[in-house]
């Protein structure tokens, strides 16, 4: 018969040790993230030094300007020396002959105005007025004939016209010199009242402001 030391005991109850379901859950999970991520960045303003913004500005003027006065001043001196504005209108329409086409009407009309004398340019107001308002004169025309069929359409333009065709004839048939600063003047009025009296006349049909 054999003796059994422990017959008259409960079997002891062990505990089982955990299944592995393919997920483990490393300790102290809550922390880990924290403790891998990168810590935040703070959005602190640069500190800028308020001498020395205003340094650079200084600089940065003291080398604009000289920069742009040496521009202007060769821009007029070239073309002064070399009458570049004058001579663009030709070279274009030398472009467009040597490829075979056709000069457009305003290149044209561009090369005539730069070639024309500063009196004449101020006279040609007498022609743009009597094209804006549909009265167009002939070629055969004279620039009287031309500056009292405007007077005869507005009146109120007489002396205008009579200063500027006194100063175009001055330049034409005497020796003396011509006031160009009044021909334009005189010039600038009657094309700013072309246009007012053409704009009168689209809404009421007629050039005078009525009474």
């Amino acid at each position: 018969m054999k003796f059994e030391p422990t017959r008259n005991q409960n079997p002891l109850s062990r505990s089982v040790a955990p299944q592995d379901t393919g997920t483990i859950t490393p300790p102290n999970a809550s922390l880990l993230g924290e403790e891998f991520l990168p810590p935040e960045q703070e959005n602190i303003p640069l500190e800028t030094d308020p001498v020395a913004s205003t340094n650079n500005s200084l600089l940065y003027l003291l080398l604009v300007i000289p920069l742009l006065v040496a521009t202007a001043a060769l821009t007029i001196y070239l073309g002064r020396r070399y009458a570049i504005p004058t001579r663009i209108p030709g070279l274009l329409r030398a472009g467009f002959e040597r490829t075979g086409a056709q000069a457009p009407l305003w290149l044209a009309n561009w090369e005539r105005w730069v070639s024309i004398s500063p009196i004449e340019q101020a006279f040609e107001s007498i022609n743009f007025g009597l094209r804006i308002l549909k009265e167009p004169a002939p070629i055969h025309t004279t620039p009287g004939e031309r500056a009292n069929k405007l007077a005869g359409i507005l009146p109120h333009l007489q002396n205008q016209i009579k200063v500027l065709l006194d100063e175009h004839q001055t330049s034409l048939y005497t020796s003396r010199t011509a006031d160009v600063t009044e021909a334009r003047r005189a010039a600038f009025h009657i094309r700013m009242q072309v246009i007012i009296s053409r704009i009168r006349h689209f809404w009421t049909g007629s050039y005078f402001a009525k009474t």
